[in-house]
């Protein structure tokens, strides 16, 4: 059944129908991009020129997020 899907996919063309959001490198920066889960084609979310890319990168709008431990503190019971 997948080679048939694969052969009618070469005739036909992909429509891109099944998209999923992965990060790939472009222009040396981790970017978001739609990949079509089919036949793997990947667009930028945003389509941006390397200068906009490393002027994001130097401003500080793409940071990796690390975890934190979180703060627990009991409350007392005054009464």
């Amino acid at each position: 059944m997948t080679i048939l899907k694969s052969v009618l996919r070469l005739v036909t063309g992909c429509s891109h129908q099944d998209m999923y959001r992965e990060r790939r490198t472009l222009h040396g920066v981790e970017v978001l991009h739609l990949v079509c889960a089919d036949c793997g084609h990947a667009v930028p979310a945003i389509q941006r020129t390397a200068e906009e890319h490393a002027a994001i990168v130097k401003a500080g709008a793409v940071r990796v997020l690390q975890a934190q431990p979180a703060v627990v503190r009991r409350m007392r019971r005054t009464a």
